[in-house]
């Protein structure tokens, strides 16, 4: 005898060993009738590209790439300030990192930052 997986509109859910022809079998929470859930599901497969205003990539690079400036600007005025040339700092991974904090607070674009900073 096979087990199948039957439901109740009480909300239990459980697998049940019943015949081929038992469709229905009553709920052991309720009593109720619990109908014997399908073992075929249809399911469709295929490609479709993603529209470009929903796109991500290319907005995550942005902000990746506007933070790495940002930081490059702030190494290039301090070599300025000591006078001398310093060891250049792992900018990506720090332009990955402040691209993550300005994600985690809400930024959504370049232009949204620089708004921040005006208010």
């Amino acid at each position: 005898m096979p087990t199948y997986t039957f439901s109740c509109s009480c909300g239990w859910q459980g697998d049940k060993r019943a015949g081929l022809e038992d469709y229905v079998l009553p709920c052991p929470a309720c009593q109720a009738p619990a109908s014997r859930a399908s073992v075929y599901s249809i399911n469709f497969a295929g490609f479709t590209s993603t529209p470009l205003d929903q796109r991500t990539y290319h907005q995550e690079y942005k902000d990746f790439r506007d933070a790495g400036a940002e930081l490059e600007y702030k190494h290039q005025r301090l070599e300025e300030a000591v006078g001398h040339s310093l060891p250049t700092p792992p900018l990506a991974r720090m332009a990955k990192a402040r691209a993550q904090e300005l994600i985690a607070k809400g930024v959504t674009s370049s232009e949204d930052y620089q708004s921040r900073l005006k208010h």
